[in-house]
């Protein structure tokens, strides 16, 4: 065999063995690192409560033994959570489309898989209808409410209980709209007659920019002894 060809077999047995050196390297600096990242469990969403127009709250599974979680929100990147097992984000826009995360993070800053994207619309800033009421003079209901800022009109739905199970609410075919009344007045209205049973009302404050409204509830009994 000529000295080239020797010289060339040399040189590529060379590259092998640094390209393995360079392998073993990698594998032993990180290698930890991402092993302890996979042993963190990946987080899931529980629920989101105290929605507002600015802000929410999420609350996930939390593993005691988890040294911090992350929470991501759209267009705010990652942040420290305020609790162990939830985070109260603020500063969100009202009627808007958020998408939220979260994840764990161990002593050394290695982070688990992101949970699954929880995604949230805050509702509008026009406020829910203020101190409403209702008097049932008989099978007849009356609602009252204080009219508020912004709103460009009012919504009452109607939902009916089950008397004989605990199958919850039933919605029923009743949605009115309602004139538009400026700020500060009292709205009275005469909502049905003829029926008996237990009757939940809400009272939405629709605001034609956004598809989410602020609403207040009440219960009344019609018809029962």
């Amino acid at each position: 065999m000529s000295n080239a060809l020797l010289g060339a077999s040399f040189q590529r047995l060379r590259l092998t063995s640094l390209l393995r050196c360079l392998i073993v390297i990698i594998a032993l600096t990180f290698g930890g690192a991402l092993s302890q990242a996979n042993l963190l469990e990946r987080p899931v969403i529980v629920k989101i409560k105290d929605l507002s127009p600015t802000g929410l709250t999420v609350v996930w599974n939390a593993d005691p033994a988890v040294h911090r979680y992350e929470v991501f929100v759209k267009g705010r990147g990652w942040e420290p959570a305020s609790r162990q097992n939830r985070h109260h984000a603020t500063g969100l826009k009202a009627c808007s489309k958020n998408n939220i995360r979260v994840r764990a993070v161990d002593a050394q800053g290695n982070a688990s898989m992101a949970s699954r994207k929880k995604t949230v619309h805050t509702p509008s800033d026009v406020p829910a209808p203020g101190n409403l009421s209702a008097m049932a003079l008989g099978d007849t209901v009356y609602l009252e409410w204080d009219t508020v800022p912004g709103a460009d009109d009012y919504r009452v739905t109607t939902a009916r209980k089950d008397p004989n199970s605990n199958s919850g609410w039933q919605a029923i075919d009743y949605i009115d709209m309602i004139g538009h009344s400026p700020p500060g007045e009292i709205l009275t209205w005469h909502v049905m007659e003829g029926l008996d049973g237990e009757y939940r009302f809400t009272v939405e404050s629709v605001d034609y920019n956004c598809d989410r409204y602020n609403k207040a509830k009440i219960i009344v009994t019609l018809g029962w002894d």
